[in-house]
């Protein structure tokens, strides 16, 4: 795992009063980015309740905070949960929460129309009587998907469930797919999902 990453927000270019954080988003991106193709863990540092444009995280000058009390008027509603938030695009993103079997490819493109997510995994890991009882999780965020989220194809075998912006899917056939590579793709593309068996791209 990868502890402490960390973004410099004053450091980069400084223009909490207009609100433009795009190179803030880029940079961030770049590092998620990389994590996701590398299939790395990791924590962000930080959040600070008491974070000001002017003083910054109110220790040794550092400007490191997700929030900002300063923010919170620059987002159209001001009671939501994202109010306050800084480089929400790059930092608010889908991720696997659970997988029943081993990871092999993670891709998230926030700056894409559909804001696409695919995650491939190899459900070869676990017998056939534990892939039937434990689902691959996606957490899937409101951020970015705030339609409700909707079936595109559903694969046989597959069974699907969806509560609380996560995406459970159980890979429910003895084989795990036809051709025995033990291979599955979710994908998220602007609130629609679809699950393939054989980690066949899925336009």
């Amino acid at each position: 795992m990868l502890t402490a990453l960390t973004l410099f927000y004053s450091f980069i270019y400084k223009r909490f009063d207009t609100g433009d954080f795009r190179r803030q988003i880029l940079a961030l991106e770049y590092s998620l980015s990389s994590l996701d193709k590398n299939l790395l863990p990791f924590t962000l540092w930080n959040y600070a309740p008491e974070n000001t444009n002017e003083r910054g995280d109110l220790w040794n000058d550092e400007d490191l905070s997700v929030f900002s009390r300063d923010q919170i008027d620059m987002y159209p509603n001001a009671k939501s949960i994202h109010a306050g938030g800084r480089a929400l695009p790059a930092l608010v993103r889908p991720y696997a929460k659970k997988v029943s079997g081993v990871p092999l490819r993670c891709e998230f493109r926030p700056f894409a129309s559909d804001r696409r997510f695919e995650f491939e995994f190899n459900s070869n890991a676990f017998d056939s009587s534990k892939q039937a009882s434990k689902p691959t999780q996606l957490f899937l965020p409101l951020f970015q998907y705030p339609g409700a989220l909707r079936s595109s194809n559903r694969t046989l075998g597959v069974a699907v469930e969806v509560v609380s912006w996560c995406l459970s899917c159980w890979l429910a056939a003895p084989a795990c797919c036809a051709n025995d590579t033990g291979r599955g793709m979710m994908q998220v593309s602007d609130g629609s999902f679809s699950i393939n068996h054989e980690a066949q791209l899925l336009e």
